[in-house]
């Protein structure tokens, strides 16, 4: 069920609080007219995890979202996307550190693979 425990102003969630949606969801942090806006985390159904900066309800800025797969994302989000500098690592080992846009590896960056193998260059899509 859908609760909700913090601050309001004008009659909505407004400050910090905890929001514990129908879904399963549940976010603590700051909130602005009712959505995620500021420094918060937020703990997933699934278990995936995200801890950072959010914007009018979606992930923007700086931040940590660690998947219940394993796998881990830390740095710069624009929209909900991986976009800015960051460093992408799979469960499996192979791990990204560079540039990104619109959520893929996009300008500079090092791949380092599972079998020692490293990759430095330009990325494009």
């Amino acid at each position: 069920s859908v609760k909700y425990d913090g601050e309001f102003k004008e009659g909505m969630a407004h400050g910090n609080g905890t929001h514990n949606s129908e879904a399963g969801d549940v976010y603590s942090g700051e909130l602005r007219a009712g959505k995620p806006h500021g420094k918060g985390v937020k703990t997933y159904a699934n278990q995936d995890r995200y801890d950072g900066e959010w914007k009018e309800d979606c992930i923007d800025g700086k931040g940590t979202m660690k998947y219940h797969s394993g796998e881990v994302f830390e740095g710069q989000w624009k929209n909900g996307s991986f976009h800015g500098n960051g460093i992408y690592n799979q469960a499996d080992g192979i791990s990204y550190e560079g540039e990104f846009k619109d959520g893929l590896p996009h300008g500079n960056g090092t791949c380092n693979v599972e079998d020692g193998e490293v990759y430095t260059g330009e990325w494009k899509d």
